[in-house]
């Protein structure tokens, strides 16, 4: 077997390593309650372990409630005056796309003071895989989420350059 054909065989061993990172959990904020007021956001979230690439969904009435990420600082004072982005539409989908905290709250006055605020805590690779509830979580349905496949393929090239370049020494 070549050169050119070991790689593709490592590109292709490779990019099936990776196929698990195009599924996705779908959270819906607050279930079936939706984004409201008088609902216990904060044990909602902390009930389930967010990961990059699930998708957070507020369902909520237009005009209504809206959703306003913020940072820190701003979750716990409940300031919308510096947002880092702004929903209305009444169903926003947002794909998370690093570890961390997101913080929202919604902008109608006094919702956010009587608890319309939810942090999201995407954790870490190594503490998710350390993670070991002690019930089953109720699925909300893995969903395969859109993944260019050149981001997959540059994922898995980049695997292949680092053991080709390990072959050559």
């Amino acid at each position: 077997m070549g050169f050119i054909e070991k790689g593709l065989v490592i590109i292709f061993i490779c990019t099936a390593f990776h196929v698990s990172s195009i599924l996705c959990e779908v959270y819906k904020v607050g279930g079936d309650a939706g984004w409201t007021a008088n609902f216990d956001y904060h044990t909602w979230s902390s009930s389930k372990t967010f990961d990059v690439g699930d998708i957070i969904e507020f369902d909520y009435t237009a005009g209504d409630h809206n959703v306003i990420e913020v940072n820190h600082t701003d979750f716990r004072t409940c300031n919308q005056s510096r947002p880092v982005v702004k929903y209305t539409s009444g169903n926003d989908s947002i794909t998370i796309n690093k570890r961390g905290h997101y913080y929202f709250i919604c902008g109608t006055p006094s919702h956010c003071e009587d608890g319309q605020k939810v942090d999201i805590r995407v954790v870490p690779e190594s503490s998710k895989q350390s993670t070991t509830p002690s019930a089953p979580a109720p699925s909300n349905g893995n969903r395969v989420c859109t993944v260019s496949f050149m981001a997959l393929l540059g994922k898995a090239a980049t695997a292949a350059l680092v053991i080709f370049h390990g072959f050559t020494y």
